[in-house]
């Protein structure tokens, strides 16, 4: 069980302690505090039981429905790859962030640089590890590059400068 103080944001200056034994990801707590004070828990957390722990269990939810909690979820995965890197993340979760990651930033409404720099984070994290994806990943910048809308395409062009190193590393 783990248990973590926090100060919520409010008129009084109030400490709750919220407890995260029984959720298996923000489900259970869209509603308790500001995007931050959840984000920074879990960065917090993160810290105390490991990335792969905290982005398992948050992984999901890059594909719900709502636009700005998948926001706040790739935040939260940005802040703890950018902290803590991407070293114990094992295949599997691999997968499924890569496939998260892609699906969260074409689901996006608006132009947003919490995807785009989540994005770049966590595929030049996983360094060399993207290479069996890489041609998915390619493939969608590919498509989005050619869209009608300019600032789809910018924002692909942007994407394309945050991934280059990467792909330059994964060429054979």
């Amino acid at each position: 069980m783990w248990t973590l103080k926090v100060s919520l944001p409010s008129t009084s200056n109030t400490t709750s302690c919220l407890n995260f034994s029984s959720c298996s990801g923000f489900a259970g707590w869209r509603s308790i505090a500001g995007t931050t004070v959840i984000v920074e828990a879990n960065v917090e957390l993160a810290q105390k039981a490991g990335v792969s722990e905290i982005i398992g269990r948050i992984i999901n939810d890059l594909k719900d429905e709502a636009g700005p909690y998948r926001k706040m979820v790739m935040e939260t995965i940005t802040k703890v790859v950018a902290m803590l890197g991407a070293s114990d993340i094992d295949e599997q979760l691999e997968v499924r962030l890569v496939d998260g990651i892609i699906y969260s930033f074409q689901e996006q409404t608006t132009e947003d640089q919490v995807m785009l720099d989540g994005f770049g984070m966590v595929v030049n994290a996983l360094g060399i590890c993207v290479k069996p994806y890489l041609s998915q990943i390619v493939s969608t910048v590919l498509w989005w590059l050619n869209n009608k809308s300019a600032k789809v395409r910018q924002q692909a062009a942007d994407l394309t400068t945050r991934l280059a190193v990467v792909i330059k590393q994964c060429e054979d």
